[in-house]
């Protein structure tokens, strides 16, 4: 049954009557309007759920006094083999978060986990007040998560994303939902990009949250749709900060959700860990040039090794990783970096950084 329209609902007779009885309907709108108001506002309405993991970077934050760089030589191809300080271009820069850099041109890149004190927060009320920060200053570079999502049912139709982040004056931002494939070597790429839209800065600001959004992508159902990532490609800036970021389900909670419900996974400890110094004591010179470094953690790879795990090598310009084992790393390197790490006992002293990541890093986005 089809309800009543306000016009079928006046009462008949008297026009004073009308006139009370349509006061009393507005008062009554008011009222509800002025309810889902406040119900917004206290968060009693649905949270939309936020489908990234560590979406705040603030759970198993290492806060660190410098930078960790990647570095990138003009025409030199991405090789995973390498180091982050040699030409490997991609890394784990929180949990759950990983950073490539081009090599159209030399660069330096620096990534760190900050905190934030209270001056901050008062200066700059849009600051997420329970998100970390990651620090940046890189002219170019792409951050993503990679993520697995709910595809199927009628609500689970489509996606979109959103990042909360400061730059300079110039600096543009594309931010994109891209899907990815398992090739026949057993390493995670990029597949195809979606969604896209690009924002340019106006201000120089270093510490100014603006939030840049996707547009909305539909879930196809088929059976590698729920393997996707969420990236942020930035280019021509200087430094900045990111804040936080969001991925949901638009046919579900809507456009433009007021609120979101972001999940914690207590379990950051065992998806990756930060940069640990594997040291001389642990290493066992196989042959000349070739060092095996042993360590007492027997690690998961999902994907290609070289994807899981990711190596600092003191800036030994030859290290190259040449086998990886789930409790093992073994590098290579030339005969002058071989001997500049031997003392004249010949003994071999030199130590490496090692990161770990359950979640695939360097999946190919230059």
């Amino acid at each position: 049954m089809t309800e009543k329209t306000l016009s079928q609902r006046l009462p008949v007779g008297d026009p004073r009557n009308k006139v009370e009885f349509l006061a009393d309907e507005f008062e009554k709108t008011a009222a509800d309007l002025y309810a889902l108001i406040d119900g917004l506002s206290s968060g009693s309405q649905p949270a939309a759920v936020n489908l990234l993991a560590n979406s705040q970077f603030n759970e198993n934050m290492e806060l660190e006094p410098n930078y960790r760089q990647l570095i990138a030589e003009a025409g030199k191809t991405l090789d995973l083999s390498r180091t982050i300080g040699n030409g490997r271009c991609s890394m784990m820069v929180a949990p759950d978060w990983a950073v490539e850099v081009p090599t159209e041109s030399n660069s330096v890149s620096g990534f760190k986990i900050d905190g934030l004190s209270d001056g901050y927060y008062e200066a700059y009320p849009d600051i997420d007040k329970e998100s970390g920060v990651l620090s940046y200053y890189s002219p170019n570079f792409t951050l993503y998560q990679v993520v697995s999502v709910p595809y199927n049912g009628s609500a689970h139709q489509a996606l979109k994303g959103r990042v909360s982040m400061s730059g300079v004056a110039g600096q543009t931002v594309t931010i994109g939902i891209a899907r990815l494939w398992h090739d026949y070597e057993g390493k995670l790429k990029l597949s195809q990009r979606m969604g896209e839209k690009v924002y340019t800065f106006t201000e120089s600001d270093p510490w100014l949250p603006i939030t840049i959004e996707t547009e909305t992508v539909g879930c196809k159902r088929y059976g590698d749709a729920g393997t996707l990532a969420l990236y942020i490609k930035v280019e021509g800036a200087q430094s900045g900060r990111i804040y936080n970021a969001h991925l949901w389900h638009t046919d579900k909670h809507g456009d433009n959700p007021a609120i979101f419900a972001n999940s914690h996974h207590g379990d950051a400890y065992r998806r990756s860990f930060g940069w640990r110094n594997q040291i001389s004591s642990n290493a066992e010179v196989v042959t000349p040039n070739v060092v095996k470094f042993n360590f007492k953690r027997h690690l998961p790879y999902i994907f290609a090794p070289e994807q899981h795990v990711i190596v600092e090598s003191r800036m030994k310009p030859s290290a190259q990783v040449t086998a990886i084992e789930p409790n093992s790393i073994t590098l290579t390197f030339s005969p002058e970096d071989f001997a500049s790490q031997v003392n004249s006992g010949g003994n071999f002293y030199g130590m490496i950084g090692m990161q770990y990541s359950a979640m695939p890093v360097g999946i190919g986005f230059y």
